[in-house]
């Protein structure tokens, strides 16, 4: 802004002096007053201060542009139901581009066994990219269909950075169905497929429906721990009850309903009678009041024998 040059008056006294005898005597006494300088700016620094105003104003209406843009064809799209972000990408990926809004950085948090790779894929664009490009609710989606992810959030921050948190999913159980083994979540949910015998020491459940009904059964299974800890798989028979194979082939049939009273009356008998020790290869407690046992064929032959216990 240019200065105001100040009022020569005012640096001299209100009353000029009478006459110029008189004055030139007093001036002859004192030293003259000082008169600042005021500088008035250039013609060079006029331009330079018009083109930085004129280059900040463009740098802000690309931006504007590409705002509105982009909040047009969402909108746009929202009342008509159309995929209207297919239709204007190339537009806005030139506006984009222009304005300086390519991605420069993805900061990734969260992953421990999710493939990076996979992850840098499923943002559909690389590194120079046209940022506004990359849908973040579309990512998402892609990155929660990938092995291992539970769910994620993905942030546009821009000019050009990406942000993703991914929650990974935590292992529960192993599920075998017809041949497949499954790395599963305590809710059943499928993790993957891949490398799961590194999984090996985790509960074993087989058959159909065993996998949305593990996290039940091993709670239930839990009030017996010691128990517990010798159970090496549970099957789901018919997908109405479980069967219950320990670590020394012995069978549990379990009830369909009432199946946690059947394991605390098992665990006792368990405590009392070391049932787990005998020659048994089933004990069938379906029925309330009454439990079968099945011996194996050794046992069933030391039955034969006189005096021998099984």
């Amino acid at each position: 802004m240019r200065e105001v040059e100040q009022n020569p008056r005012r640096w001299f006294g209100a009353k000029a002096a009478s006459s110029p005898a008189r004055g030139a005597k007093a001036r002859a006494g004192r030293s003259a007053p000082t008169v600042p300088v005021v500088r008035t700016p250039g013609i060079i620094e006029r331009l330079g201060w018009f083109f930085d105003r004129r280059k900040l104003a463009m740098t802000g209406l690309a931006t504007g542009l590409v705002v509105v843009s982009t909040l047009a064809i969402t909108q746009l799209g929202a009342r008509t139901g159309l995929d209207l972000a297919s239709i204007g990408t190339g537009s806005i990926e030139r506006v984009s581009t222009a304005a300086g809004f390519e991605l420069e950085s993805v900061v990734v948090t969260g992953r421990v066994r999710t493939d990076k790779e996979m992850v840098l894929s499923a943002l559909g664009v690389s590194r120079g990219g046209p940022i506004l490009s990359v849908d973040p609710a579309q990512v998402r989606e892609r990155l929660e269909s990938l092995d291992w992810i539970d769910h994620a959030q993905v942030r546009r921050i821009l000019p050009g950075r990406i942000e993703i948190e991914i929650h990974e999913s935590v292992p529960f159980a192993v599920w075998q169905n017809d041949g497949h083994f499954t790395l599963i979540d305590a809710k059943g949910r499928r993790i993957t497929e891949t490398n799961v015998e590194a999984f090996a020491h985790l509960p074993l459940v087989v058959g159909n429906g065993a996998a949305d009904k593990a996290a039940q059964l091993f709670e239930m299974l839990e009030t017996e721990p010691t128990l517990k800890n010798r159970v090496q798989a549970a099957v789901r028979v018919g997908d109405r009850r479980w069967n219950i194979r320990f670590d020394n082939g012995v069978d549990l049939m379990l009830p369909e309903t009432g199946f946690g009273e059947a394991w605390r009356k098992f665990a006792a008998m368990e405590s009392e009678n070391r049932i787990l020790a005998r020659a048994i290869s089933h004990v069938d407690m379906r029925l309330k009041d009454k439990v079968v046992v099945r011996l194996t064929d050794e046992g069933t032959k030391a039955m034969r024998v006189p005096g021998k216990s099984t």
